[in-house]
């Protein structure tokens, strides 16, 4: 019985030897290492700081240059000249100055045949009479005679090739029979002046009759005894 006890204490001895050295063959395994707890701040994403920018120096704005185009004188363009409608046409006594048969165009000066008051009136204000020998000349004048009034020394031009004709005188160059101008044409008209230009420049004044629209319709050879 005592050796039973003393075997089995004997190999449990042995393997309580076996195990320690078992043990001490054996690494001891390593602890885990503790993971430090990052701070929460330490594990978030850095902030990015913001940055206060300073004041930027304000970079110089440079004042343009202007180039000043020198704005280009305009060339004068010439108003073009209206052509002169001439003078106003009216009927009234006138006097043939000049004619040219090329064109037809005669040139005529309008007068004014005064006789009473009105020939007292211009003789005084006009030619320098006094009220009495103004009035003493008119007076006595005869049944044909009048003052000629022409201040004006403007000429008003005609185409006789567009108007009526009455003329003293045939295209001959002789007289009419009686007082009254007869009925002519431009042509016979042209006739006259080349026979003796007097004829129709000096020895008759003419009368202008004109409608009221403006139109020359007749130009008359008057007779005045």
């Amino acid at each position: 019985m005592n050796r039973m006890v003393r075997s089995f204490l004997t190999i449990l001895a042995l393997l309580t030897t076996a195990l320690l050295l078992a043990a001490c063959a054996v690494p001891a395994t390593p602890q885990a290492t503790p993971t430090p707890t990052a701070a929460a701040t330490d594990t978030a994403a850095p902030a990015t700081p913001t940055i206060t920018p300073e004041s930027p120096t304000p970079t110089p704005i440079e004042t343009p240059v202007l180039t000043t185009t020198p704005t280009p004188t305009p060339t004068a363009v010439a108003t073009p000249t209206p052509t002169p409608k001439g003078p106003t046409m009216y009927s009234s006594y006138a006097d043939l100055i000049s004619f040219d048969p090329e064109t037809g165009i005669a040139k005529f000066d309008y007068f004014d045949m005064l006789r009473g008051n009105d020939a007292v009136k211009f003789l005084v204000d006009q030619e320098g009479y006094t009220q009495a020998a103004a009035e003493e000349l008119v007076n006595n004048f005869a049944d044909s005679e009048f003052v000629k009034k022409n201040t004006n020394p403007q000429l008003r031009a005609i185409d006789i090739d567009d108007v009526s004709l009455k003329l003293m005188v045939k295209p001959n160059g002789d007289p009419v029979d009686g007082a009254e101008s007869v009925s002519a044409t431009a042509a016979n008209f042209r006739a006259i002046y080349s026979i003796n230009t007097s004829l129709l420049l000096e020895s008759y004044f003419y009368y202008i009759h004109v409608e009221s629209d403006g139109h020359v319709s007749l130009v008359e050879q008057v007779y005045w005894p």
